[in-house]
């Protein structure tokens, strides 16, 4: 499994194909889920 790192500079297409995502669903998921960690601290 590659880090987001290693493909956030991917184009659309291959970063949906590799996640299941858009770039913005996937943004989305981790803004909440930091905060839902951070909230649980």
């Amino acid at each position: 499994m590659k880090k987001y790192k290693e493909i956030e500079t991917e184009t659309p297409e291959t970063f949906k194909r590799m996640t299941g995502l858009s770039k913005a669903n996937f943004k989305y998921l981790c803004d909440k889920t930091d905060t839902y960690i951070k909230e649980e601290k």
